[in-house]
């Protein structure tokens, strides 16, 4: 009985080595709606572990299985020492179109490693930042864009910023992306001011919603050509005194 007893100890051990060695991550993290995320396992072991083709899925604050990536009838192996990653924009339906809403939900995964099957788990945040736009994006014209950070905001500083991609993003640091470029745009879009950036740096109001500019240079050449515009908040006991971000907005210039 002893002997049995400490057979499962052991087996149980083994598991516990195995998951421990075994890392599931989402980056960035928090995440704004509709923008993607990456989910990375890597294998730390030395040996094989295995998979099933879809082996992750979405559970909400209750725990409620909510998007179920349906397991393929075939077997992913990951070597020793490697890693792989599935990216996901958080699109729950197609038509209609639905997205997470803003909450905390987990990331979870399957594994059998050693004999031993494992599920790993990595909460998230997804934040309700968004941008909207107004106006008509045409040489020589004013777009505004709507800031809106729900009351989580509420009374925050703001800082919005523009560049002419979204990759590769520029770190707010502590796992978190923004979905902007370090270009020209980018640097200009902080210090040149109005009348070309207008009210990029703020204050949201009690609702947490801000409005800020940009007025389109009067050059026929920009027609076709497009940017993107995303903003961040700002709270000094936050980390980096970045509170939370926004995705990206395109704004193709007509």
């Amino acid at each position: 009985m002893k002997k049995i007893i400490l057979a499962v100890v052991l087996l149980s051990l083994v598991g516990s080595v195995a998951a421990a060695q075994v890392t599931w991550t989402v980056s960035p993290n928090p995440v704004p709606t509709k923008q993607p995320f990456r989910m990375t396992i890597v294998n730390n072991l030395t040996t094989l572990i295995q998979m099933n083709g879809t082996p992750w899925g979405i559970y909400d604050s209750n725990n409620k299985f909510i998007y179920p990536q349906i397991g393929l009838p075939f077997i992913i192996y990951l070597s020793p020492k490697q890693s792989t990653f599935w990216t996901w924009d958080g699109q729950l339906s197609a038509n209609p179109s639905t997205y997470l809403t803003p909450g905390n939900y987990t990331a979870k995964i399957v594994i059998n490693a050693r004999g031993k099957t494992t599920t790993l788990s990595d909460p998230f945040t997804v934040l309700p930042d968004a941008i909207t736009l107004g106006g008509t994006p045409s040489p020589g014209n004013n777009v505004s864009f709507t800031l809106d950070s729900t009351k989580t905001a509420a009374g925050l500083a703001y800082q919005v910023a523009c560049s002419f991609g979204r990759t590769p993003g520029t770190s707010l640091g502590f796992n978190r992306e923004l979905a902007l470029g370090f270009d020209p745009l980018f640097i200009s879009s902080l210090t040149v001011g109005p009348p070309t950036f207008q009210a990029f740096s703020g204050t949201l109001n009690t609702s947490g919603v801000g409005l800020a500019g940009v007025l389109i240079p009067n050059i026929a050449a920009l027609k076709g050509q497009q940017f993107y515009v995303a903003y961040v908040t700002l709270k000094s006991t936050s980390p980096g005194g970045i509170h939370s971000y926004s995705y990206s907005k395109r704004v193709p210039i007509k």
